[in-house]
């Protein structure tokens, strides 16, 4: 009989232990692996976050790099070709320029009579947008006593894409601009052309907030004298409106590549001309 107690009573302890340790023992052993999962967890995320950020800053790091050797990439393209073209050092300007827009811009009433010498310029853009399009194509040809004495011709890689829309209306393509010079490149043999003479255009206000756009984005100074030709669609009331290519017909004038830089600076040029003809045979009468 004492045998069957003390079977009783270890089978009660039994009992108990199971009871004690599925009601306590265990839940504080979940508890603690739970806490442990958790703190790995939670040094796991600590540590990758300690990766993204250490991968973010190598990141910023590479791209300062890589902008700094764009920037010096630049900066000698800029004095190659300023030591390229004699003269145009002196349109470097050492800080950045004020934002000036076009409205602001001397655009006067030059005439350029026959003893008068002017420059006729056009460029080929991108798109419409001074701000966000960027040159593709500069011409320009200077004017001396009514006769072309000078040309500059130059096509600009935009370092993007030329849209389809542009590129169906002055017929410059991608492969055209490829292997051409950017725009920070060409603008110091550009502005040595230019010199101090007035730059002539029609519709002047577009050409120049490109110009300005430019100039200012490689602290080049803006050339100071325009002159707009929109000022001479008066003398001609038989054109149909007040483009350029309406303008030249009515004045018999040819363009045989209308909407390429160079050919509409020439026709440009006897615009001017064919207009102060027209000018001073008005005053005789």
């Amino acid at each position: 009989m004492f045998d069957s107690f003390i079977s009783i009573l270890i089978g009660a302890g039994a009992v108990f232990a199971l009871v004690v340790f599925f009601i306590f023992v265990r839940p504080a052993l979940n508890r603690k692996k739970a806490a442990m999962i958790a703190a790995e967890n939670q040094r796991r995320q600590h540590e990758e976050g300690k990766k993204l950020l250490a991968q973010m800053e190598n990141e910023r790091r590479e791209s300062e790099r890589q902008a700094q050797i764009s920037r010096d990439l630049k900066a000698s393209e800029i004095d190659a070709a300023i030591s390229a073209a004699p003269g145009s050092e002196k349109y470097r300007l050492s800080t950045m320029q004020t934002e000036v827009t076009a409205h602001t811009l001397n655009i006067t009433e030059f005439t350029p009579i026959s003893k008068k010498r002017y420059i006729a310029f056009d460029l080929e853009t991108t798109g419409l947008n001074h701000t966000s399009d960027m040159i593709v194509e500069i011409g320009a040809v200077l004017v001396e006593n009514g006769v072309i004495t000078d040309e500059y011709h130059q096509l600009v890689n935009p370092g993007r894409p030329i849209p389809y829309e542009a590129s169906a209306v002055n017929h410059i393509t991608d492969d055209m601009v490829a292997g051409q010079p950017q725009i920070h490149q060409v603008l110091p043999s550009f502005l040595a052309f230019v010199g101090d003479d007035i730059l002539a255009a029609h519709n002047a206000a577009f050409d120049i907030r490109f110009l300005s756009q430019a100039c200012m984005r490689n602290r080049f100074r803006i050339p100071a004298g325009f002159f707009d030709t929109m000022n001479f669609t008066r003398y001609w009331p038989e054109a149909e409106d007040k483009k350029l290519v309406s303008l030249l017909a009515a004045a018999g004038i040819e363009c045989e590549n209308a909407h390429r830089a160079l050919d509409d600076s020439r026709a440009l040029a006897a615009f001017i001309t064919a207009t102060n003809e027209r000018r001073s045979k008005s005053k005789k009468h």
